[in-house]
């Protein structure tokens, strides 16, 4: 695949791809060999150092318990030495806890070589031995501080002699192993720092060679890149230069059109602009030839122009007389239908205030009618309150019986009071009877009413439609009117027009005769470009066609009348 195949931004990309490529492979080798360093450190740091720390500390454990150990026998020949002998028992029980502790951490640590895990193996069975001959040293030492005869001091004390005598070889060679393992870790370690500085050495050297060579690689494609990309460009600007001085012969070249990048894209853009470029130049030439051969024909339409419009304002003549006389007659129909439209009017006016009249009888009507129907019911009331009165009356008169002589004259009061009662309770029976006849004479003439109120509603009805027609008439007289007065006026403008049309026509042959000199202008400019035969027209038989001008001056038409105003 040729690299000019390539799109500018794939080509870009790929070259910043490389370089991020680069970029990344400088990035791995730092990473992978800063693993590495990080895990040798870490070896050092969570194996080397702690099984050194471990191992001094077991040694110098082991050297304090053989001293308190050996300061036993200092004590022989005392009296009694038991309190020395219990101190010394809580200063080995303290570094025993040492003991234990740093065993721990070293048995927990792996071992890395073989050697490392041959000593660790010979450590733990010694270890064994040296803890398990101390368990005797201990018992003893704690029988004897407890002992208060000679003859039993002195025996333990020689028991005591003969279990040291065993103990000092096995600490002994338990501390040359100590030595051992701490040789090896120490030779381990060296070992492993060798090795970091010379994988350090071979990984700086990695990476400047892949530095130099990553550069090297960038400025290669940088200048591919930009070879390939400004060569094109420069082509085309020269295409560019040569099209801008009007040679429209130049061909582009097939190596830049049969790119595939953007640059081909360019140039076959540039390809197909040079064809319509040439295509428009010779039309625009073309065009210039028949403009000038048009420009005569204008010349010659105009006037025809002149004289028609000479006849067309004699018509005008005419029409302004007729629409004069129609003008007054529309004019009397206006006024005659605005009189109508008066009269209309006020009877409709008329007929509105009579409906009023009704409506307000008909509300009267009904006032009368609620009212008739309030005393009705108050009558009601004073009948029912007889009514009560001589119930009352009646029990007054039962318990004037009852009462004898005292209660006769209150019984003569009560039979007075009944008679009232029923004389009232009577008069408002015959009131209620006048007062239903009332309102049902009301009634009827509420209804005869209203029939008056609705049959005048409909005359004032067909008023209102008589007086909207005549209003319509009367409208559309004044609408005819200012009609015929816009005609009047129309008339005028076209008079205006006609004489306007024909200055027009004078000056449109003289534009006509302006513009077959600019079209041979345009020839001459369009001269300017080269174009090949094929696409070159015959100017010279254009250009040579002979271009007329009439000079034309319209009468002036003068019109004495004035348009009518209605």
């Amino acid at each position: 695949m040729k690299i000019s195949n390539l799109k500018i931004g794939t080509r870009l990309i790929l070259s910043f791809s490389v370089m991020a490529m680069i970029a990344l492979i400088l990035g791995g080798f730092a990473v992978f060999g800063i693993n590495k360093l990080s895990n040798d450190m870490e070896v050092i740091g969570d194996n080397r150092l702690p099984t050194l720390q471990a191992l001094a500390q077991l040694n110098r454990e082991r050297m304090v318990i053989r001293a308190q150990t050996q300061s036993v026998f200092g004590y022989e020949t005392q009296g009694d030495a038991r309190e020395k002998y219990r101190a010394i028992q809580e200063e080995r029980y303290k570094s025993w806890q040492r003991v234990d502790q740093s065993w721990q951490t070293l048995v927990k640590i792996p071992r890395t070589s073989e050697k490392g895990k041959e000593l660790q193996q010979q450590l733990a069975e010694q270890y064994k031995a040296w803890r398990a001959i101390y368990v005797d040293l201990d018992k003893l030492l704690e029988v004897l501080a407890s002992a208060t005869e000679a003859n039993q001091k002195a025996t333990l004390y020689s028991e005591y002699r003969q279990l040291v005598g065993r103990m000092v070889p096995i600490s002994d060679v338990m501390g040359k192993t100590f030595d051992a393992i701490t040789e090896n870790n120490i030779i381990r370690t060296n070992e492993m720092i060798d090795k970091g500085h010379h994988k350090a050495d071979q990984l700086q050297m990695a990476a400047i060679t892949a530095t130099v060579a990553g550069v090297i690689l960038a400025v290669l494609l940088g200048w591919l890149i930009t070879r390939s990309v400004t060569g094109p460009l420069r082509q085309g600007s020269e295409i560019l230069e040569v099209l801008a001085g009007g040679d429209m012969t130049h061909e582009i070249p097939a190596e830049l059109t049969q790119r595939k990048d953007e640059a081909g894209d360019l140039a076959r853009s540039m390809r197909e602009m040079t064809v319509q470029l040439k295509d428009m130049v010779g039309q625009v030439t073309q065009a210039t030839g028949q403009v000038s051969a048009a420009s005569a024909e204008i010349a010659r339409g105009s006037s025809d122009l002149a004289q028609r419009t000479e006849e067309q304002a004699s018509a005008l003549e005419e029409t302004a007389s007729s629409m004069e006389e129609l003008t007054g007659t529309v004019k009397q129909s206006a006024e005659n239908a605005g009189q109508a439209n008066q009269l209309a009017s006020a009877a409709r006016a008329q007929a509105e205030q009579g409906g009023q009249v009704v409506e307000q009888a008909v509300a009267a009507m009904g006032a009368i009618h609620h009212s008739s129907k309030q005393i009705a019911d108050i009558i009601g009331v004073i009948d029912e309150i007889a009514f009560q009165t001589n119930l009352l009356a009646l029990n007054a008169a039962v318990e004037a019986a009852r009462a004898g002589e005292q209660g006769r004259g209150f019984a003569v009061v009560a039979g007075e009071v009944r008679k009232l009662a029923q004389r009232s309770a009577d008069a408002a029976k015959e009131i209620k009877a006048l007062i239903t006849d009332s309102v049902t004479k009301v009634e009827d003439g509420g209804a005869l009413v209203e029939r008056s109120g609705k049959t005048l509603q409909e005359i004032v009805t067909a008023i209102k439609k008589v007086s909207d027609i005549v209003a319509e008439m009367a409208a559309a007289s004044r609408e005819q009117a200012s009609g015929i007065e816009q005609v009047n006026k129309a008339i005028l403008q076209m008079d205006q027009t006609t004489q306007q049309n024909a200055a027009l026509v004078e000056q449109t042959a003289a534009a006509s005769h302006a513009m077959g000199e600019q079209a041979q202008q345009l020839q001459q400019l369009m001269a300017f470009f080269k174009l090949d035969e094929g696409n070159s027209p015959s100017i010279n038989s254009l250009s040579n066609k002979t271009h007329s001008t009439v000079h034309i001056h319209p009468k002036r038409h003068q019109h004495s009348y004035q348009p009518a105003v209605a």
